[in-house]
């Protein structure tokens, strides 16, 4: 298997080293609250760094998510996930819990409904004691809350305002309507969104405790896909694909919710991005898409592999596998921590598709790789970005903060690296009638693709001091790895004694 040394070992002067503990139980244990202290007070210190206007006592106000039944029932049909900011503070898995943060001092208290005793007869109730054995918080009833807020006399009172960098979505936060004797607190009400940048920023840079966490989750993420190469056939349906994936994850360790709705495509429907209805019949021939990660103590991985559903690429899949993987192992070599940005990642990935593609005669010669950049060929087969950050989710925050413009990779981070060439019929064909690309494009041949689908491969990158580590580098990723390992460890090949 193909391997980059100095992208793979941790440096004996990193931060980042193994604590070599078993994660296998915390989806149901949960983790260490001191993990979760760790967060705060290197939150804070960011605060202090970035930002200047915290005067006096400043108190920050976070709001966790609700359990919200669904449409027209009072039925709760999903397992709840926190809302990952309130989380990464608190560590708290409950719904519907506020908190109060000293900015100073990182003192919390959480607030909580004292639900009425019949409730036991449908759910468990924890007291306010057992939640703060739990979770090295005190507990208080949300009536109170306002009076804590008061004693407390603070000068400013903070929200997380801001929007979601990739939803564009408002982030929850609870709405503050002082009334009666608390009226004045009203004033001290603070409307900016730089603590909201700043949280997200904090989150990018990973401790060690989630370096550790993440690791793990990649691992078993790993064993998942492999998994998968051992049970891949034609005859089957994609969703009998992604049960193997979810099911050894659930079976080994009780994960209940995924990181997102796995994307399973088989044929044209691995062209499609976020393809997820996974229903479709495999034929003989085809290229299995698997996108699929897990949510693991509410921190999530993100890998995609794609292999040929008869155990051997044909000679077409084999060249544009060796395109796309050629394209990420190029970015991966090329990451160096305080130093690469991530616009050069993209654009190195790019480049290496275009160039490749040039020489397998479906862009035509005479252009240079500026010049095809400028006219957004390389749109035309790899139309997405080239990654994003993984932590609390999937697509995690802090790669745009206004005090990071061209975003350098930081010790720190976990960054997918995930390039792809795609033969999507109705792009190529608006890009084929293009008067500026049509001598460009070789028309003929590209129509000949039009129902091989697509080619990603996503490798979850952590970044420390002095190297980077590829979480996923023990999955076969070359076109022989992935041939060999099937052929060693498939059960419907062994079974059946097909030669592949």
């Amino acid at each position: 298997m193909e391997s980059n040394s100095q992208n793979t070992n941790e440096n004996q002067n990193s931060k980042y080293f193994d604590l070599n503990l078993d994660f296998s139980s915390w989806e149901l244990t949960g983790i260490p609250p001191t993990w979760f202290l760790n967060n705060r007070r290197n939150f804070i210190a960011n605060l202090k760094l970035r930002y200047s206007e915290l005067e006096g006592v400043s108190l920050l106000v976070l709001k966790g998510g609700e359990e919200i039944p669904r449409f027209d029932t009072d039925v709760l049909h999903y397992h709840f996930c926190q809302e990952s900011n309130f989380y990464y503070l608190t560590g708290i898995r409950e719904p519907a819990i506020k908190a109060v943060m000293n900015l100073d001092s990182g003192e919390i208290v959480a607030f909580t409904e004292i639900l009425p005793e019949t409730n036991k007869i449908w759910m468990k109730v924890p007291t306010l004691l057992e939640l703060k054995e739990r979770y090295a918080i005190e507990f208080q009833d949300e009536k109170q809350m306002n009076n804590y807020i008061k004693d407390k006399k603070p000068d400013k009172l903070y929200l997380l305002q801001g929007n979601n960098e990739y939803s564009s979505l408002p982030v929850i936060y609870p709405a503050l309507d002082f009334k009666d004797e608390f009226s004045e607190l009203n004033s001290k009400i603070s409307t900016t969104s730089k603590i909201y940048e700043i949280l997200c920023d904090t989150r990018a840079v990973k401790t060690n405790e989630e370096y550790n966490l993440l690791k793990f989750i990649n691992k078993i993420t790993n064993d998942a896909h492999r998994e998968i190469m051992k049970h891949v056939k034609f005859g089957v349906y994609e969703r009998d694909f992604e049960n193997v994936f979810m099911n050894y994850l659930s079976k080994n360790y009780y994960t209940r919710i995924w990181a997102y709705p796995c994307i399973g495509g088989c044929g044209c429907n691995s062209a499609t991005l976020h393809y997820d209805k996974n229903d479709v019949l495999i034929k003989e021939g085809d290229l299995f898409l698997a996108d699929m990660g897990i949510r693991f103590c509410n921190y999530t991985s993100d890998v995609t592999q794609t292999i040929p559903v008869t155990g051997k690429f044909s000679k077409k899949q084999k060249e544009i596998y060796d395109i796309v993987l050629k394209s990420n192992r190029e970015v991966i070599k090329m990451m160096k921590p305080n130093f690469t940005t991530y616009p050069e990642m993209d654009r190195t990935s790019r480049i290496v598709i275009l160039q490749e593609l040039q020489k397998l005669g479906l862009i035509n010669q005479g252009f240079t790789v500026e010049e095809l950049l400028q006219k957004k060929v390389d749109r035309v087969f790899m139309p997405h970005g080239l990654g994003h950050f993984v932590g609390l989710d999937v697509h995690d925050v802090g790669q745009k903060v206004s005090y990071k413009s061209q975003r350098i990779i930081e010790p720190g981070n976990l960054i997918t690296v995930e390039p792809g060439i795609y033969f999507i019929k109705f792009l190529l064909e608006n890009s084929l009638a293009k008067e500026e690309l049509k001598p460009i494009l070789n028309a003929e041949l590209i129509r000949t693709y039009f129902d091989f689908g697509g080619i990603r491969i996503e490798d979850d990158i952590f970044v420390t001091e002095d190297a980077v580590i590829n979480f996923n580098e023990d999955l076969p990723r070359t076109t022989e790895d992935i041939e060999e390992y099937i052929k060693a460890n498939n059960v419907h090949f062994k079974e059946s004694n097909i030669k592949i």
